[in-house]
């Protein structure tokens, strides 16, 4: 009976988080002018013309990719891959940080079977603030990122041991009844996510250019912002209903040094594996405060309602591996609607990209087991995103 009733509620959440996706979740056709400038930079790069392919870029972006760095960029890439058979621009949509409105995505195909996928960002003058291509077979990726989250999850257990911390387990009253109010309320964050990140797939007209430096700041907050509003208020509303404490979901002042040493421990390991990184936006590359504050928003807030609150429920209810697992496939599919709609993919392949999270958000689940507490997930998951944008 209790296993039915997991499926049932599984799959009400399944629903409600991907229902309007399925309707409307199809890539929207490219705008032309952006579409024939990024094609004008692909080709440029393939006849080795690299002064013409950057003469579209804004200057933030030209300053780091100079026409020697792009030669010598595609030249290695050519190198391993072969020459460029063909590409394909595979779709186009808004973007919502404060240098790029529009983006264009692409896949490369080379000579030996390789394909890169690809986007080429613009601002509101049309110039290109972006530039970014990545392997599109990520299974081995995958593969070595779970042996590396393996890895992690060992640390952490031995920095637990270390610390002599005994984690704080919050005391649920009617695990049954948190739980299912748990699931309500996540399920209702992901359908206003839903519907919001629809909404936010049209084009702006506001440019960035000459703004003043907070309002700029504050243009590229809003959205986590919004997004911390829309996680908070359906499970603040649950906890008020259950007359439950923040110390039930995470949030508990006890073991407070210890859990942070062990979050800075592992975003020091982050950092250190992270290398350089690659070419990203310039405003995050030319403001990395405010890139670590966006990405503290984003990890806070989905340790905080993820793992925080929902884990620590249906832990209670149903024992800890099934708690964990669970919590972490709904966390991994709470990623489709922004893949959809954000990044323009057809719902099969953000539903596959978004069970690639898993192996990931497996391991921020297991942090939260072993500390007890959404402190060190949360800063390993600040920093773990914050890498991926410089």
């Amino acid at each position: 009976m209790k296993k039915a009733l997991i499926v049932i509620l599984v799959s009400v959440l399944l629903i409600i988080m991907a229902g309007p996706i399925g309707f409307c979740g199809k890539p929207n056709d490219p705008d032309p002018r952006f579409a024939n400038c990024a094609m004008n930079v692909i080709n440029s790069m393939k006849a080795g013309d690299y002064q013409n392919a950057v003469k579209d870029f804004n200057a933030p972006l030209r300053s780091k990719a100079t026409p020697e760095s792009l030669s010598k960029e595609w030249s290695k890439m050519t190198n391993m891959l072969g020459p460029l058979k063909d590409c394909v621009i595979t779709h186009g949509e808004p973007e919502t940080g404060p240098d790029s409105i529009y983006g264009v995505y692409f896949t490369c195909r080379f000579k030996r079977g390789i394909s890169l996928d690809g986007v080429i960002k613009f601002d509101a003058d049309g110039k290109i603030t972006d530039f970014q291509m990545r392997n599109s077979r990520r299974f081995p990726a995958c593969l070595l990122m779970s042996i590396a989250f393996v890895l992690i999850g060992a640390v952490t257990v031995g920095l637990c041991r270390l610390l002599k911390l005994n984690p704080v387990r919050p005391k649920i009253e009617n695990p049954k009844r948190s739980a299912v109010c748990a699931l309500l309320a996540v399920s209702a964050s992901m359908f206003v996510l839903t519907i919001l990140t629809m909404h936010s797939a049209s084009p702006k007209s506001v440019t960035t250019t000459g703004m003043d430096p907070t309002l700029r700041l504050l243009l590229y907050l809003a959205p986590q912002l919004i997004l911390i509003l829309v996680y908070c208020l359906p499970m603040a509303l649950m906890l008020r209903l259950n007359r439950e404490t923040l110390r039930s979901a995470g949030l508990t002042a006890s073991n407070f040094w210890k859990v942070t040493i062990i979050g800075l421990f592992l975003a020091a390991l982050t950092l250190i594996a992270s290398g350089k990184g690659g070419t990203h936006s310039s405003y995050e590359h030319n403001h990395p405060v405010a890139a670590l504050v966006y990405c503290s928003l984003v990890g806070f807030g989905e340790e905080f309602l993820f793992r925080g609150y929902l884990q620590t429920r249906l832990v209670a209810w149903l024992g800890h591996y099934q708690g964990w697992i669970l919590t972490s496939v709904a966390m991994a599919l709470g990623h489709v609607p922004a893949r959809v709609f954000i990044q323009g993919s057809d719902f099969p392949h953000a539903l596959t990209s978004s069970l690639g999270l898993i192996p990931v958000s497996l391991l921020m689940g297991f942090i939260m087991l072993r500390t007890g507490s959404i402190i060190p997930s949360g800063i390993f998951h600040t920093f773990l995103g914050w890498v991926n944008t410089r």
